[in-house]
């Protein structure tokens, strides 16, 4: 509930934050909700739990996961069903929280700082690709960091 807390916090300061700074718009972050939201959802979700999916394969393959058992928990008190809707919305608060921030207001105005910057002595397009690319490694840079201390995290990771 913490995290679906924050989760509402993030996006009610979202849009207040949108209404009141002028410069950038809940569009701009990727909330865009004159389209249609249910297929933006339903396809992200997708994609995530694709990429996720490819992950846990590999892994697996690598001997870096074993498996020893299905539908299980650790506390035999404990019901699977139960942990596991408690751990997707969980995960759903950690990524509205994640992506609003890191994918949406972080990266957009970074890329437009560094833009701003290199249009300066680059020109018009490849002052544009110069600023995707350096906001991209910056908020890559800065969510490694981020979860450089949480459980299971190494160096490779």
């Amino acid at each position: 509930s913490q995290r679906i807390g924050a989760a509402l916090g993030t996006v009610s300061s979202s849009i207040i934050l949108s209404k009141c700074v002028s410069f950038i718009t809940l569009e701009d972050i990727g909330l865009n909700w004159s389209r249609d939201v249910t297929f933006d959802l339903c396809f992200g979700f997708f994609v995530g739990a694709f990429i996720v999916s490819c992950i846990f394969v590999v892994e697996v393959l690598l001997g870096w996961i074993r498996i020893i058992g299905y539908f299980e928990t650790v506390d035999p008190r404990e019901r699977f069903h139960t942990n596991i809707i408690w751990d997707i919305l969980f995960h759903i608060g950690v990524s509205i929280n994640e992506e609003t921030m890191l994918r949406g207001w972080m990266f957009i105005l970074c890329a437009r700082g560094m833009k701003a910057t290199a249009i300066h002595w680059l020109d018009e397009s490849t002052a544009g690709a110069f600023a995707i690319t350096t906001s991209i490694l910056l908020q890559s840079t800065f969510f490694s960091l981020m979860h450089y201390h949480s459980p299971g995290s190494t160096s490779v990771s």
